[in-house]
């Protein structure tokens, strides 16, 4: 996933913290959490959608099982439209998170990169 690239991207920019300029290694710090946090979620929400298939396989099997029983199939599509909304929600919130962090990185992109100041060339590269 691009939430734990960036991450991990992240904790290698990350400076010594020293007396003095640590504002943008708190500003680092503060969007390293966001981005735990919009994996947390995400996962979340991928555990939903692995639901879905379960429940379905479960109707599925019971129908195979009973088979004159006409309910399963109606059971199956109710499962399926309650589903579909409950991806679709899952969508809108996983854009929500991802927009929310691409505004924060956008507005605090000079303390991500260069976390000290102009005088400090810390980090990776």
């Amino acid at each position: 996933m691009i939430v734990q690239d960036l991450r991990v991207w992240l904790e290698l920019e990350i400076p010594l913290i020293e007396d003095g300029n640590s504002f943008g290694a708190d500003v680092q710090s503060h969007l390293l959490r966001e981005l735990t946090e919009a994996y947390k979620r995400s996962n979340g929400f991928q555990n939903g959608a692995r639901t879905h298939y379960l429940d379905r396989l479960k109707l599925t099997q019971d129908w195979v099982k009973y088979p004159n029983l006409m309910d399963f199939p109606a059971a199956i599509a109710a499962s399926d439209r309650f589903d579909h909304v409950l991806l679709r929600s899952y969508f809108r919130s996983i854009l929500t998170i991802y927009g929310g962090l691409l505004t924060k990185f956008e507005r605090n992109w000079e303390k991500v990169v260069n976390p000290k100041g102009g005088s400090y060339r810390g980090g990776m590269y």
